[in-house]
């Protein structure tokens, strides 16, 4: 969890979140970036049930088709998931990637028809031994 606050999970600010941005795109290539400004967005905060509540949604950056690229800020990574409705996440995951990596991965899956990675899963409760 991101750790902001004297050891208590706060959400990322909109400031903080465009620096991870900023430092992203500086490591992308002219192809890439020209593909990052044609799905880029404004950041703006999507709800998605029950994970993204506490920080009142989780930022979503980019979007292509049914796919929004978003920052999870519980696990400090960028993730792609479904939507059905703009402002509604679907799936929760834990990628845990750069940005720039996730821009990779999608271009790649377009222009080359390659397979996405398989994606790392929900939390799960922690069961003692």
């Amino acid at each position: 969890m991101a750790d902001r606050n004297d050891g208590k999970w706060t959400p990322i600010t909109l400031d903080e979140l465009c620096v991870l941005i900023d430092e992203a795109v500086s490591r992308l290539d002219d192809d890439h970036i020209r593909f990052w400004d044609s799905i880029r967005i404004d950041p703006m905060k999507w709800m998605q049930h029950p994970w993204g509540e506490l920080g009142g949604g989780f930022w979503v950056v980019a979007l292509i088709g049914s796919t929004a690229i978003w920052y999870n800020d519980i696990e400090d990574g960028f993730n792609t998931s479904k939507f059905c409705h703009a402002g509604k996440l679907d799936e929760y995951w834990c990628d845990d990637l750069e940005l720039n990596h996730v821009v990779h991965q999608i271009r790649r899956s377009i222009v080359e028809a390659a397979p996405l990675p398989t994606k790392r899963g929900p939390p799960r409760p922690m069961v003692d031994e």
